[in-house]
């Protein structure tokens, strides 16, 4: 048996909030090695990273998800009884039914809906001297992810929904009153998505389904409808990771500024290496950052002793910049998708999307950010003098600007 490397500091929950996506690989890094013990929040903690760590993780019966991350940041994201915190038949029979609105014309759907509230923007956007995206596309994402669901949403409650979904990602990894505020703008939402749901449940299930519609009606593997409660958990998380892509949007908006040659590609109405682009800018930029889990049945992997209940914690961030397996990770290189067609990061998790706690929304995520891009490349604009520096030690990570835009318009014909 090999011992685990141990992490000097009696409790490191400071320094992971002081360092943010850096923590797990930088302490790797100092102790050569892909995993090492350590506190954090008081608990007994092994940080692990690398594609054998994404294998264990989301590939082995005997690690669960279950008591993987703290109650604070499960309640924001997840809520009890959701999908992710289901293991075995429970899991795998709540998964297929997220599976089974993620297919290709549910893509198309989706993707006409933004593209629609995009332009809808512009039309605003271009009466006026500047605009700062994160506060303009968390509406038009919103917007396109309700009407995809099957949800009314007057104009009157854009803002309120905007507020709440982001708040339960901006402060899930917090403490203190910006983190007690969002619990109270989650549970606000919860009710809100319950009387959707109350409502749903009133009209006869279609023989095509809304989203909405779908988790309305849903019955679990005994045969039994959700409890409402959880089935408003679930509608809300299926809303908030498509309005928490407006993250990729600045982070889109920051490859293409830095790589003209792509964003000259892409003008020119050549989408051929659109996919290569995209899986990079997921790779290359801080999304997610740590995932956690726990040993459900004692094992040994890699020579290492694991014992039952151990927490684990996976990097993310760090498994997408890991030096032997990606070559120059530091540096934006959409070829490596290219020679690699078939590898995608785990910036939003690995494993199997049927098999394992892979995020559901993995498909529609990259269906956005397609055409993210060619919105981008059909208008004209200019980013004026502002501060575009990432820092890691936020979580979760944007541009310190919020990307400021000036002189925004429509270019006369597209492509061109």
């Amino acid at each position: 048996m090999s011992s685990i490397p141990y992490a000097p500091g009696f409790d490191n929950s400071l320094a992971l909030l002081a360092e943010g996506y850096a923590f797990i690989g930088r302490r790797c890094e100092q102790l050569g090695s892909d995993l090492f013990r350590t506190r954090l929040l008081m608990q007994d903690v092994i940080c692990l990273r690398g594609q054998d760590a994404v294998a264990l993780l989301y590939g082995d019966n005997r690690i669960q998800r279950q008591g993987g991350i703290p109650h604070s940041t499960l309640r924001l994201l997840q809520g009890p009884g959701s999908v992710q915190t289901l293991e075995g038949t429970a899991h795998h029979h709540r998964k297929a039914m997220f599976m089974g609105m993620m297919g290709e014309a549910a893509q198309a759907k989706l993707v006409r809906h933004y593209a629609y509230g995009w332009q809808q923007a512009l039309q605003s956007w271009q009466q006026r001297a500047e605009i700062r995206l994160k506060d303009e596309v968390p509406a038009v994402l919103l917007q396109a992810a309700h009407a995809w669901a099957g949800i009314a949403l007057p104009p009157e409650q854009i803002p309120r929904r905007v507020t709440e979904l982001v708040a339960m990602v901006e402060n899930a990894g917090r403490f203190g009153p910006g983190h007690w505020r969002a619990r109270w703008l989650r549970q606000r939402c919860e009710y809100w998505a319950r009387k959707h749901v109350r409502a749903a449940r009133q009209q006869p299930a279609a023989e095509v389904l809304t989203p909405l519609a779908r988790i309305a009606h849903h019955r679990d593997e005994k045969g039994a409808l959700l409890p409402e409660h959880v089935a408003a958990i679930e509608l809300i998380n299926l809303l908030r990771p498509l309005v928490a892509v407006h993250r990729y949007v600045l982070f889109l908006v920051l490859a293409l500024h830095q790589h003209p040659y792509w964003e000259n590609a892409f003008r020119q109405g050549d989408e051929t290496h659109l996919d290569a682009f995209v899986q990079e800018t997921r790779r290359f930029y801080p999304f997610f950052p740590f995932v956690g889990a726990r040993v459900r049945q004692p094992l040994t992997w890699q020579g290492y002793p694991l014992a039952r209940n151990q927490w684990l914690l996976l990097d993310l961030y760090g498994t997408d910049h890991h030096p032997t397996h990606w070559a120059t990770p530091q540096l934006f290189l959409p070829e490596r998708f290219q020679a690699r067609p078939a590898e995608v990061p785990v910036a939003q998790g690995g494993g199997s999307f049927t098999a394992s706690h892979r995020c559901a929304g993995e498909p529609l995520t990259v269906a956005l950010m397609k055409e993210t891009v060619r919105q981008l490349t059909k208008m004209r604009y200019r980013l004026p003098p502002q501060d575009l520096s990432i820092s890691l030690r936020r979580i979760p990570a944007m541009p310190a600007s919020g990307v400021i835009l000036s002189g925004v318009s429509q270019r006369r014909a597209p492509h061109q």
